[in-house]
């Protein structure tokens, strides 16, 4: 993304006198930082879920005996590094898209569905009810677990 071109010193009207140029190298300085963050978070997740992977598919052996405690501990922690590696590679997109050089391709999407998707999916517990408020005039659809 370009920025437009500045004009001599241009401030920003910010209390602490800083001019545009400024404020936008803060802003770039900020997104090599999440960048590189993003990086050295999601690197040591690929060895850490593998690590995970192969004990579940060691205490899947019915000759292991393995306590049903550890092998729900397992598929927890599995689930748990899926999903901050998910996030962040999430956060590596964000700042890639900052940085122009990943490309947004908006689509349509059922917001009822994605909505009852992400329900099911983030509910704690058996019985757990999760309710949205729509604006008046938008309709939902009941979505149900699979």
């Amino acid at each position: 993304m370009d920025d437009p071109p500045l004009q001599g010193s241009e401030t920003t009207g910010a209390s602490d006198g800083r001019t545009l140029e400024e404020l936008r190298q803060a802003v770039r300085d900020r997104d090599a930082f999440v960048t590189i963050a993003a990086h050295e978070l999601r690197n040591p997740m690929t060895p850490i879920l593998m690590q995970v992977h192969a004990l579940l598919l060691a205490v899947a052996d019915p000759k292991a005996a393995v306590p049903p405690a550890i092998l729900a501990g397992l598929e927890r922690l599995e689930r748990a590094v899926e999903v901050y590696g998910r996030r962040a590679s999430t956060l590596l997109q964000v700042s890639r898209i900052n940085a122009g050089q990943l490309e947004l391709c908006p689509v349509e999407l059922n917001l009822s569905q994605l909505g009852g998707t992400v329900a099911i999916a983030s509910a704690p517990a058996a019985g757990s009810t999760f309710t949205v408020v729509l604006p008046l005039g938008l309709a939902a659809e009941k979505v149900s677990a699979p």
